[in-house]
């Protein structure tokens, strides 16, 4: 839903998604927003790493883990490799985050590249 103000009375209303004048690669791009918006908003641990069901949640999982353990993600593609095959069992995943090359920071003990 977008909130889309009523300018008469000032109030802001929910408004389907698929209504907003918009391209479908738009609305994509809105959903993948409120996807990591949600997952952001939610708790990092086990219980919710145990919940997630899709590769795209995983992804979007591992980047808030990975910022919220003050860490950096320097490829993508390491990133959307090791969603593939990140373990279930969410203290091996934390372990194994220390050691993955396409991370810097955090406890990984290589430091990220100064922008």
């Amino acid at each position: 839903y977008h909130l889309k103000k009523i300018t008469t009375r000032h109030q802001f209303v929910p408004l389907p998604v698929r209504m907003l004048p918009i391209s479908a690669f738009q609305r994509r791009c809105f959903f993948a927003l409120c996807l990591v918006s949600c997952v952001v908003d939610a708790n990092l641990d086990a219980k919710a790493w145990a919940n997630i069901t899709s590769l795209s949640e995983k992804e979007v999982f591992l980047q808030a883990l990975v910022k919220e353990l003050h860490g950096s993600v320097v490829s993508d593609a390491g990133l959307k490799s090791y969603a593939l095959v990140a373990p279930s069992e969410y203290n091996l995943l934390l372990s194994q985050l220390k050691t993955q090359l396409w991370l810097c920071g955090g406890d990984t003990g290589r430091p990220c590249d100064a922008p």
